[in-house]
């Protein structure tokens, strides 16, 4: 009877985990391809008021582009990727035991 509940709750976790995993993928991807729309947006607001300036962070914004854009995606893919691999390990490597 044990093993039997053992079992459930065990796909039980595997479901919740494959659902969180799902619903954090496509959070990530909207908030990717989104995010070029988003900027317009803003910047056609920011156009409206000709007495609003631009401030030091929007500038750094507009700067950050090229080599260090790639290398902050490239830190973000590879956390996101370890970060990933660590919680399936943790989670199927305690459903073998």
């Amino acid at each position: 009877m044990k093993d039997i509940e053992s079992n459930m709750k065990k796909k039980f976790l595997d479901i919740i985990f494959v659902a969180l995993f799902s619903i954090f993928l496509l959070l990530v991807l909207v908030i990717i391809l989104g995010r070029g729309r988003i900027g317009v947006g803003v910047e056609n607001i920011l156009g409206i008021w000709t007495s609003v300036s631009k401030g030091e962070i929007w500038m750094a914004r507009e700067r950050f582009s090229g080599i260090s854009s790639y290398l902050g995606y490239a830190i973000t893919g590879l956390t996101f990727l370890s970060l990933s691999l660590l919680g399936a390990k943790s989670v199927f490597g305690e459903l073998k035991k």
